[in-house]
């Protein structure tokens, strides 16, 4: 019977930035530590995901059916129209980005800023509800609420992806499909209780100056929600950020081959399937299978180039990187802040045992756990397993 052996970590390794991996052929198993665990930054926890009740259970080809299927973390639905004043009555403005995008299995946090602050008045629910739709979502706020989480459609068990039809979100030769949001900020006196906000006409509702309303640089108050087609695999790569300019997502292979713009594909195994250059994204990586064993670099860069427009080479600009892998998900953010600015978001390591389809027994590596294992016995052949 093989031995087991037990591997102690210190407590100092609890911030991991490299994802973990045992690609190489392991001696022993005192190898262990210096092949698979590196230290040098946090990586953030495992995103939440949407209840199964929130979930799509079938192809979304329409405006009503994406509405129907996305959701946001700690909002709830309700039937009906926003209880709010007419637009034109309400004065007081705040910023988000222009378009929230969603795709399959997206989970994205939506930024907002207060730009006119009320005296003794503290924002207390967001609410969203997209144009002619016969619902809308009010998302609680807190005193230090800087954003809201949107889910994109996530599938129903049984329900294979991909949910958004390609054809539909973004037609060959045609416009994408966008989607006008209705987006409302609700304040409440600072220190009171916040009202029942699933009651249609809760207190204070009528009163334009207790609304916001979204507002942008060029005075338009209308989001948009932009479905996009974008694909996955054993690795997925995503870059999104918050202003209308280029910023590209670089990945450099364990080979040294660099995936970008200008480089999409290499050998039909990883391919760059969207390319942004007018603002927010998305741009995405994906290896489709068979994705190389090695360490993998993610970089955000600044575009600087004919296609960039005078005046948007020097946006301070937010970023966020979305990494899937081995059934699990990370986000990692930014910022860029002017034209050449190229930003390492992330070194990772990729390996045959950290898979898609883990193996129960013995335990495989998780593509991000903070303290890994390795199926020695797997590497090595020796017979022996480690655990933790």
């Amino acid at each position: 019977m093989a031995s087991v052996k037990t591997i102690q970590v210190l407590a100092g390794l609890l911030a991991i930035s490299t994802l973990l991996a045992c690609s190489e052929k392991i001696g022993s198993p005192a190898d262990y530590e210096d092949l698979c665990i590196e230290s040098t930054q946090p990586i953030p926890e495992a995103p939440p995901e949407p209840s199964e009740g929130d979930r799509a259970t079938g192809t979304i080809d329409n405006g009503n059916t994406l509405w129907d299927t996305i959701s946001f973390q700690t909002g709830s639905r309700v039937s009906g129209t926003i209880p709010a004043p007419d637009l034109s009555s309400i004065t007081g403005e705040f910023t988000s980005v222009p378009e929230f995008i969603v795709w399959d299995e997206s989970t994205i946090d939506v930024p907002f800023t207060i730009t006119d602050e009320t005296a003794d008045m503290v924002p207390a629910a967001m609410f969203i509800q997209a144009e002619g739709a016969n619902s809308y979502f009010y998302v609680p706020l807190d005193g230090d609420s800087s954003a809201i989480k949107l889910w994109g459609p996530w599938p129903a068990e049984g329900v294979a992806l991909p949910l958004i039809d390609a054809d539909w979100a973004e037609p060959s030769g045609g416009v994408a499909q966008k989607i006008n949001l209705n987006v409302l900020m609700f304040f409440i006196p600072d220190g009171s209780t916040p009202p029942d906000f699933s009651a249609g006409n809760f207190e204070g509702a009528n009163d334009a100056s207790r609304w916001q309303k979204i507002s942008f640089g060029d005075g338009s108050s209308v989001a948009q929600l932009v479905p996009q087609s974008i694909g996955s695999g054993q690795i997925q790569v995503t870059l999104l950020w918050d202003q209308p300019n280029d910023l590209d997502l670089w990945l450099t292979q364990p080979n040294g081959e660099l995936i970008k713009h200008d480089n999409r594909s290499s050998n039909g195994i990883q391919r760059l399937d969207r390319d942004d250059i007018d603002g927010y994204g998305t741009e995405n990586i994906r290896y489709i299978d068979d994705a190389e064993d090695g360490s993998y670099v993610i970089k955000v860069d600044y575009f600087l180039g004919d296609t960039n427009p005078e005046g948007k080479d020097e946006l301070n600009t937010n970023y966020t990187v979305i990494v899937k892998a081995c059934g699990e998900s990370r986000s990692i953010s930014g910022v860029v802040s002017a034209a050449g600015d190229n930003n390492t978001a992330l070194n990772f390591n990729f390996g045959l045992n950290c898979t898609l389809n883990p193996i129960a027994n013995p335990k495989t590596p998780d593509f991000f756990q903070e303290v890994g294992i390795c199926d020695v016995q797997a590497q090595s052949g020796s017979g022996d397993t480690l655990v933790q």
